[in-house]
Parts: structure tokens; sequence; C-alpha cells
């Protein structure tokens, strides 16, 4: 049984069709292709002693099995897209999901992190998606799955890394510079005055990326969300405004939800009695994560001990000579008599 996939390209008139000149048949050997791709990295990494090869493997994995339970579970949902209960449960996986991917990035953590995180992100999507389904994008119903699914895909996929950054730079505030808050604090100020500054700094960092990325988004780079309907035969303008609304959606999603894991976690560190608990701020990864990392950690040193052989066994002839020549180059500079 095949599996190519099929994917009509635009024809020149700026319209969509499905029966153009050009197909692009994709199936495992392109993916194939574009693995050599990810190769490289991994050999610059190993080269380097960059320490990154592991990670870029794990990842590289992830997308393709992760990609390809995504395409098997799309299939049943849009062939019953107006199934609130389907397309809504798996909005919810999506979420938990999404969420779980946030607290493995945060760099610091707390005990009821994951929650709060759940919470922000489910506050942030619902007032996002309350406005863009029904009004912006026009969905009907609102919950549509061939629309509702992608979107909030892309709103939950580029939250995860404003949320992260948000939580971060919080609670690394208050854990490296918490005399300033203590100052703060000592002096009268409440516990929103006294963590003001750290929320302030905290949602610029967060808010940072996204609004850089809008800003050179159709100067610069072309939106994947955009290609991708013109690919399947879009007309141009309609991808281009569903883009525009999209990205309006996805930096409000991520303010609202980064703004509220933030002021959360601000009240976890500052108890009632303004004092600040840098003691319930921990650095323990997510259950399950760290066998991962020691394996990945061990298979790496084996490898960079591997290419210090193959370096020391190839080269270690040519380091000598370097050597000796240098020994004689200093041997005739002090032989050479002072003027």
């Amino acid at each position: 049984m095949s599996t190519n996939t099929t994917l009509p390209v635009m024809g020149p008139g700026g319209g969509g069709h499905s029966g153009g000149d050009l197909n692009l048949h994709l199936g495992w050997s392109n993916v194939g292709y574009a693995s050599i791709l990810l190769g490289m990295q991994i050999v610059l990494s190993w080269l380097f002693e960059l320490d990154l090869g592991w990670s870029i493997l794990i990842s590289g994995v992830r997308c393709i099995a992760q990609l390809q339970v995504m395409g098997l579970v799309l299939q049943p949902v849009f062939a019953n897209s107006e199934n609130p209960f389907i397309v809504l449960g798996l909005t919810s996986v999506l979420l938990l999901l999404g969420a779980g991917e946030t607290f493995n990035k945060s760099k610091y953590g707390y005990p009821g992190l994951f929650p709060i995180i759940v919470l922000s992100m489910l506050t942030g999507g619902i007032v996002s998606c309350a406005i863009g389904m029904p009004l912006a994008l026009g969905n009907k119903p609102w919950y549509h799955g061939q629309t509702f699914i992608p979107s909030v895909g892309m709103i939950l996929g580029n939250g995860i890394s404003g949320v992260a950054l948000g939580i971060r730079s919080c609670l690394t505030a208050f854990k490296d510079h918490r005399d300033f808050t203590e100052v703060l604090l000592a002096y009268g100020a409440s516990r929103w005055e006294a963590a003001r500054p750290v929320v302030r700094d905290a949602l610029k960092t967060a808010l940072l990326p996204q609004l850089n990325n809008m800003a050179v988004m159709g100067l610069i780079s072309i939106p994947g969300q955009m290609t991708g309907q013109i690919l399947a035969g879009a007309p141009i303008d309609a991808a281009v405004h569903f883009q525009q609304v999209l990205m309006f959606m996805i930096v409000t999603s991520t303010a609202i939800a980064t703004l509220l894991a933030v002021l959360f976690t601000t009240f976890v560190v500052i108890d009632g009695h303004l004092r600040i608990r840098t003691d319930q701020i921990t650095m323990d990864p997510a259950p399950g994560m760290q066998a991962v990392h020691d394996i990945g950690a061990r298979f790496m040193r084996g490898l960079c001990a591997a290419r210090d052989v193959v370096v020391q066994s190839c080269c270690g002839c040519c380091f000598q000579q370097q050597e000796t020549e240098h020994v004689q180059d200093v041997l005739d500079e002090e032989e050479t008599p002072l003027l």
C-alpha cells in the first residue's frame, strides 16, 4: 500500500486548483532525504563538542512519530468535524500535552506548577478563540474541527515557549535577585507592588519573541500555516487573511496565559505573610525525564570518546610534528644573541 501524499500546487492565477501541472508526491523516501539535514547538525554537534547530538536525535524522532500519530488521529476527527465531543476531546489532549511540554521547558519549578500552566493556557485559549473563531474566522459552528483543531494547535504550540520563558524569568528573578524584592517588602510594599517589576520583566521576556516574529512575518518569512493553505489550493487572499487573524489570536493567547502563569507564580513565591519562599522553588526535572537525559548523556560521552580516539590516531603524527617544530623555534630564539 502506497504511503505517498499528493499536494496540489498553486497555479499562476493566484487561485488554487487540484489538477495543476506540478504535484508534490511525498513519501517516506522524501523524509529520509530530509533526515540528511538533521544528520549534518548531529555531526556539527559532535565535532564542536556542543553536546546537542542526543537532543537533536530525540527531537527528530519525536517529530516524525508525533506527526504520524497526529495524522492518524486527525483523519477520524475531520470525518466527524461537527461532533463537539470529539473535537473538544482532542483539544483537551492537545492542551495537556502543551502544558506538559511547557512544564518540561521550565528551568525552575514549584509544587502545583503543572495545574497552573494548564489553567493559564486554557484561559488564554478560551479568550482568544471566543473572539477569533466565530467572529474573525467565521467558523460555523465555532468548534468545526477542520479549522478549530489546526488553529488551537498553532495557538498552543506558540504559547509553550512564551509561558515557559515567563515562568523561568519570574522564578529566576526571585531566586537570584531576591534582595531587591525583600527591600520593597521591608519598606511596606504590598505583595503586588513588590512583584510588579518581576512580572513586567517576565512579560517582556515572554512576549518579545512573539512580537518580533509578527513584525517580520510576510516581510522576511512566509508562515507555515499560510504556506500549507496555498499548497492545498486555497486562494492567496484567503490564506493571507487567515494567517493575519491567527497571529493576533496567538499573540493574545500567549499574553493572557503568560500573565496568569506569572501572577500565580508570584503569589506562590510571596506568601500571605509577605515572605519570599524560595524554598518552594526547585530545579527537579520532570518525572521520567532524568533517566532519558542520563542515557543520552552517556551515549554522547561515548561518541565524544570515539571521536577523540579517531582524531588522535589519524592526526597524532601531525600534532607531534607541529609541537617539535614549535620547540625548535623556541630553542632557536634562545640561542639568538641579544644586541
